[in-house]
Parts: structure tokens; sequence; C-alpha cells
């Protein structure tokens, strides 16, 4: 419309029309690079949470997918990549250590789950024994949304605290906000793809199993279902803390197809819980099964 406009005009006063292929040329790619600023003005843009560099530890929060969809579980980590030489703590830290403590601030209708720790290992430092991780951790945390969500965008908070630990212990604490946009066809970051799949093949496996505990004077026996569980195991953790004193591996033996093994009771014992969760670790492997407390057989 342009171009005829100005041919007409030159014509009619007689003149020739002038040539715009240039100039026209230069309008047009403006008039496009304005057109794409505007338009990344509109556009929700998905900003993650940026990383803490905290003493010892850099911290970060990362989502699975690039959007919030309605109803869907949406999965985030907590990364911890602690300096050469120190570690972060499982959810029982054994001698040193505290367990990392998550407070959410979510939008109403919205829960979070209980954070999921990868299969811990054995620490020692002097005579100490702790249980956590040595190098990169992450721990998986579910975030359930609504299924209706009249907001185009949404913001995660989170308060997160830790302790890191090598000589001496350390402790942090950062807030982090995640703010995504909500899309029903929300996608996998493919930045994070790897991460998320190594995070979960880390975590112990969950068995259709259940043993049980008791409190035998000065010792923890814990006895279980063994068919299904490997014949031999490297290390044996139990959480809560304050329950069994850290060890190494404890006596343990296979009989009748059952697993029954003996810890020393903690020296902080006060009270013990009507369930506890016990790792088996082999070569990295975990297997998770909860342990009820049995109760006392009554004298005869």
């Amino acid at each position: 419309m342009q171009r005829l406009w100005i041919y007409q005009r030159a014509t009619e006063r007689g003149g020739t029309p002038a040539r715009i292929g240039t100039a026209g040329g230069r309008y047009r790619k403006n008039y496009q690079v304005i057109l794409l600023l505007i338009t990344a003005l509109f556009l929700p843009a998905v900003a993650l949470a940026a990383p803490v560099q905290a003493q010892h530890v850099k911290v970060e929060l990362l989502a699975e997918t690039n959007a919030v969809a309605p109803g869907e579980s949406l999965w985030v980590l907590l990364t911890f990549q602690p300096d050469e030489r120190w570690y972060t703590s499982w959810k029982n830290p054994g001698d040193a250590g505290a367990v990392p403590q998550l407070s959410w601030q979510l939008p109403p209708g919205w829960k979070a789950g209980e954070p999921q720790f990868p299969t811990p290992g054995v620490i020692h430092v002097g005579e100490r024994i702790s249980y956590g991780y040595q190098g990169d951790s992450a721990l998986l945390v579910e975030l359930v949304p609504p299924f209706l969500i009249q907001e185009k965008q949404v913001q995660l908070g989170l308060d997160a605290s830790w302790v890191v630990c090598s000589g001496s212990c350390v402790r942090g604490e950062a807030h982090f906000d995640l703010s995504l946009p909500v899309d029903r066809f929300a996608a996998i970051d493919l930045k994070y793809k790897k991460l998320f799949a190594q995070t979960r093949f880390k975590l112990p496996l969950t068995m259709n199993i259940e043993g049980t505990y008791r409190v035998d004077g000065e010792y923890i026996v814990v006895d279980m279902p063994a068919r299904t569980l490997p014949r031999k195991v490297s290390s044996i953790f139990i959480a809560p803390a304050l329950i069994a004193q850290p060890a190494d591996l404890p006596e343990f033996n296979y009989e009748a197809k059952r697993l029954q093994f003996r810890l020393q009771r903690h020296t902080d014992f006060t009270e013990a819980p009507a369930q506890i969760e016990v790792v088996l670790e082999l070569a990295g492997q975990g297997w998770s099964i909860p342990a009820k407390l049995q109760a006392p057989t009554a004298a005869r």
C-alpha cells in the first residue's frame, strides 16, 4: 500500500516514482525489531531461582518443567554443591550435621510433599561417623497445584536452611523465589532433564514389605522379611536421628528368610517412635523399608 501511494503521488506531480527498496527494507527491519521487543515484554518469562553461593556450598532451586500445569505435580530440586572435603546431611545426620529444613510459601490450594533424600553414605571425620553426601546432591520435592489457577504466572517461595561439615560445621540459610507461567501444556526443561533423572535414580527403592523393631536393653533390634532384599549390604541407616548410635555395618544375620540386625541404642535416646525407616545400601543402591515398633511381649 505504501509503495502504491508513493507511486501515485509521484506520477500525479509529473515526477519519477521514488526508489524505495533500500529505505523500505530498513524500515521493515526496524519494525520487526520493535515488534520482537514489544512481544518479549508481554510474554510471561520463566524466572528460575538464582543460585546462592553460601559458605562452602552452592545451593540452587530448580523446576523440572518450564511451566505449571493446573492439577499436575510440579517437581523441584534443591541442589547442593559443597566444596571439596565438605558434605551435607541425610535425614539422620549421625554424629555431626543437621537435616536440611524447607519452609514453602505457596499460593492458596498448593501442597508441598516431604523432601525425598538420595541414599546416603557413611562419612568418617576423625572419630565421628556421619550420614550424608560428599559431592553434589539434591533433594526432590513434589509440589501439587490446584486444578483451577486463575493467574497467568505463579510465584513460589522457599526458605531453606542447611549445615555443611568437614572438620567443623557451618550453618547456612537462604530464600528462593521461583516464578513460572501457567500452561496446561507444560514441557520438561531439557537443561535439567538429566539432573532430575540422576536424582531419582539415587533415591532408595521403596520396598512393598514391612519390618518390626524393638528396644532390647541397650540395643535396637530390627527384623524384616528378606526375600526381596539383597543378601549382602554395605551399610544400614536408621531414621529419624537419636534412635541408634552411628556406626559402620552392624551385626546382622539371615535366618528363615528373614533379616535381623541390632544396633547400639543412641546415648540420647528418649522414646521409641511408632515407626522408623530402615535403608539398606549396597554399591550406592538403596532399599527403604518401614519398621513398626513391636509391642512388648507380656511376661508370663
